[in-house]
């Protein structure tokens, strides 16, 4: 592998370093404000903290 390619991960998948100043912010909802590292492809991968515990979770999906 030379200097500068990336070394493959998953799935033939190129793995990237994402640090907390790249990412963006949102999708938020009321109590858990997320920053967004990467979304595309069907999948969102980032990081969320929940931060009211006197607000419902929002209605939400996690495939099977």
């Amino acid at each position: 592998m030379q200097m500068n390619q990336m070394p493959k991960g998953l799935f033939g998948r190129e793995i990237r370093l994402v640090s907390q100043p790249m990412m963006k912010d949102g999708p938020n909802t009321p109590g858990q404000p997320r920053k967004t590292a990467y979304e595309g492809d069907g999948i969102w991968v980032g990081q969320t903290e929940v931060t009211a515990s006197d607000i419902p979770s929002q209605w939400h999906h996690h495939e099977n």
